[in-house]
């Protein structure tokens, strides 16, 4: 899945605040540029979250997420960090700096409805899709939904 970046801070990123303009700017935004989500990027230039998911990044073998304080955490995220935590993955919490997509090893996107989802490029940056842990996390998830509807 292709996305961009949008610039956008929430103003108190744990309440989930209805904002028709920002939502009708960013479907606009994601129209015109042919792309599937936005990741939000805050005044740092670090992504944070995406408009409607939670991102994932890894780097070096690790996970990394940005920290609680800056985002509004999804119930799916939670289940992928159970599952890094089942896998003895290491999680960093911290902001993703947008220089730092380059030497990312993969980039993914989690949400109720998309579940884990790898991201193909930012603005045009390629990355790969297919990461052992990105593969090993996503098949875990899946795991996951199929145990809840036993």
């Amino acid at each position: 899945m292709k996305v961009i970046t949008y610039p956008f801070e929430r103003i108190d990123p744990n309440k989930k605040i209805w904002r028709p303009e920002f939502r009708r700017h960013v479907a606009n935004t994601l129209h015109d540029a042919g792309v599937f989500e936005a990741l939000l990027m805050d005044s740092g230039k670090c992504i944070t979250e995406a408009s409607k998911a939670n991102v994932f990044a890894i780097r070096g073998g690790h996970v990394i997420t940005p920290p609680e304080a800056v985002i509004l955490p999804g119930i799916t995220r939670h289940y992928v960090l159970g599952i890094c935590n089942d896998l003895s993955l290491r999680v960093i919490k911290r902001k993703i700096p947008l220089g730092e997509i380059p030497e990312l090893e993969g980039l993914f996107l989690t949400g109720t409805s998309l579940h884990v989802l790898p991201v193909s490029s930012v603005n045009d940056h390629p990355l790969p899709v297919k990461h052992p842990l990105m593969t090993e996390i996503m098949n875990n998830f899946q795991q996951v939904i199929n145990n809840h509807l036993k």
